[in-house]
C-alpha cells in the first residue's frame, strides 16, 4: 500500500537524486529516450507510455532526454500496543501495568492512553507505566485495563491486560498433594451464579477455590484441595450481585489425592446468605467508608473496619460474632448499636456507650505500639511504651475473633517494653493483637503470617 502518489514529466536532459527506498516507475514519454542511473544506462524500446524501470532503488539518479516518472512513498504502518503481562496482587498491593514493549514499525516515538474497563483510577494514564492500589474485594476479583498507543499519524489496535487481586486470605496455600472435588454449589437453595467464587478452608487456611459454572442447568464448581494429609474442609461461597461472602453448611474430611465427586454424583455446596428471610447475607464485610446510615443483619458474622460518621445511625446483628477490627471508629454525634441476635428472632440489643468507645482511647496509657517482623513466618516481637504502671496481658485473634493465642497476665512499671512471641502452629493468614490492660482492650494491631 502507498500514499502521496506523484507523477513529474522532463522533457529535457535532467539528474534527479533518488532517497534511499523511494519506489520509481520511469515510463517512455517519447521514442529514443534513454535512461540512466548509477548503475549503468538502459535503452528504452520505442513504445511510448511503456515502463522502463520499475521498482524500489536505493540512492541513485536517473537522467533522460525525455521521459516521466511516477514516484510514490511508503504508507505509515500503524503501531502496536502490548499492555503487558497478566498480574497477580493482593489488597493494597501497589500495582503497576507495562506499556514499554509497544513498538511502531517506522520507529516513530509512540504516546500512551490506558483505560480502566472497570472504573478504577490510574496514576497517569498518559505514562507507559502507570500505578494503582488494588482495591478492596471480595475472595478474588479481575480487573482489566486497555492500551492504545499512537505514533503521531494513527492510533494501534487496543490491548488489554487483566489484573487479580486477591484477598489475603483467599490466596491458596499449595501442597505436594491434592484431591479434585466436583460439587454442586447453590445459594439459599438456588443455584449460584456463573461467576460466583467458591472457597475451600482447612483451619483458617484456603486450600483451593474455583468460579462457578453452569452445566444442564445446575451450578458447579472444580477445587483442587490442597494438602499433605486427611484434612476437614468448609466451604465459602461469594455471591458478587449481593456482594457478600456466605458460609456453606457443608464440610468435607478429604485425604488426598482421592477424587471427590462427578458430574453425576457431585459433593454439595450449600450456601446460606440468608436471602429468603431478614437477613443480608451469612457474613458481612468490606462495607461502604463510612458506613451509610441502616441496619445490617447477618445469619453468621459481621466484620467491619469502617467508621461510622457523624450523624449517622448504624445497627449491625449478627447470629455469632461482630468483629471490629482497628480503624473501626464511631464518631462524635453518631449512634452505632451491635446485635447478637439470629436475623429472624426477636434482637437482643447490646448498644455500645458513648462513655466507651469502641476504638483505641485516646488516654489507654500505652503509645509506640510497634509489631515486628510483619509479616512473619514463627514469631515476632511486641514493643510499646507504658506512660503509667499497667497490668498488661496480650491475645491473638484470627479475623473472624476466634482465640488462637493467649500470653499470662504481668504488672509493668512506667518505661519502654519488648517482648516475643511464637506461633509456629497457626495457619498462614490474617491475625489481630490485642493489648489488655485489667481485660479492658487497648490497642490492636493487624498482623500477616507466611507460609
Amino acid at each position: 500500500m502507498f500514499k502521496n502518489i506523484f507523477f513529474l514529466f522532463f522533457s529535457t536532459f535532467l539528474s534527479i537524486p533518488l532517497s534511499a527506498q523511494t519506489v520509481l516507475e520511469a515510463y517512455v514519454q517519447s521514442q529514443g529516450a534513454v535512461i540512466s542511473n548509477t548503475f549503468g544506462n538502459i535503452e528504452s524500446t520505442v513504445i511510448v507510455g511503456e515502463p522502463i524501470v520499475s521498482g524500489m532503488l536505493d540512492q541513485g539518479t536517473f537522467a533522460g532526454s525525455s521521459f516521466g516518472f511516477l514516484g510514490q512513498t511508503a504508507q505509515n504502518d500503524p503501531p502496536v500496543a502490548d499492555a503487558g503481562p497478566d498480574q497477580q496482587a493482593i489488597i493494597g498491593d501497589l500495582i503497576r501495568l507495562d506499556g514499554t514493549n509497544s513498538f511502531d514499525p517506522n520507529t516513530n516515538p509512540l504516546t500512551y492512553s490506558w483505560t480502566s474497563l472497570d472504573g478504577l483510577t490510574l496514576d497517569d494514564p498518559s505514562l507507559a507505566q502507570p500505578a494503582f492500589t488494588a482495591p478492596n474485594v471480595l475472595g478474588r476479583a479481575v480487573f482489566r485495563f486497555q492500551l492504545i498507543v499512537n505514533d503521531g499519524q494513527e492510533d494501534s489496535d487496543p490491548d488489554v491486560v487483566e489484573i487479580t487481586v486477591f484477598d489475603p486470605d483467599w490466596i491458596t496455600v499449595v501442597y505436594t498433594n491434592s484431591s479434585p472435588l466436583i460439587a454442586k454449589v447453590t445459594i439459599d437453595g438456588a443455584v449460584a451464579e456463573e461467576g460466583d467464587l467458591v472457597g475451600a478452608f482447612v483451619n483458617g487456611e484456603c486450600r483451593g477455590s474455583g468460579e462457578v459454572f453452569f452445566f444442564e442447568g445446575e451450578s458447579f464448581v472444580n477445587i483442587n484441595l490442597q494438602g499433605e494429609s486427611t484434612g476437614t474442609a468448609n466451604f465459602q461461597v461469594v455471591d458478587f450481585s449481593d456482594g457478600i461472602i456466605c458460609d456453606a453448611i457443608n464440610t468435607l474430611t478429604f485425604t488426598p489425592p482421592q477424587d471427590y465427586g462427578n458430574p453425576s454424583n457431585p459433593i454439595l455446596i450449600e450456601a446460606v446468605c440468608g436471602n429468603g428471610g431478614d437477613c443480608d447475607g451469612a457474613t458481612l464485610s468490606n462495607f461502604t467508608d463510612p458506613v451509610p446510615s441502616g441496619t445490617y443483619k447477618a445469619s453468621n458474622n459481621i466484620i467491619s473496619d469502617d467508621v461510622v460518621a457523624t450523624g449517622s445511625v448504624v445497627t449491625f446483628q449478627a447470629a455469632n460474632s461482630i468483629m471490629l477490627q482497628p480503624g473501626f471508629h464511631a464518631q462524635a454525634e453518631s449512634s452505632f448499636t451491635a446485635i447478637i441476635q439470629d436475623c429472624n428472632s426477636n434482637a437482643r440489643i447490646a448498644t455500645l456507650p458513648k462513655e466507651e468507645p469502641i476504638h483505641p482511647k485516646p488516654n489507654t496509657g500505652i503509645t509506640q505500639v510497634k509489631v515486628y517482623p510483619n509479616p512473619f513466618s514463627n514469631g515476632f516481637r511486641i514493643a510499646f511504651q507504658l506512660e503509667v504502671p499497667q497490668r498488661i496481658g496480650i491475645r491473638i485473634l484470627d479475623v473472624h475473633g476466634r482465640l488462637v493465642g493467649q500470653a499470662e497476665f504481668f504488672d509493668l512499671e512506667t518505661g519502654l517494653f519488648s517482648r516475643a512471641y511464637d506461633l509456629p502452629g497457626i495457619p498462614p493468614g490474617n491475625y489481630i493483637v490485642q493489648i489488655l490492660s485489667n481485660s479492658q482492650y487497648l490497642e490492636n494491631q493487624r498482623i500477616v503470617k507466611m507460609r
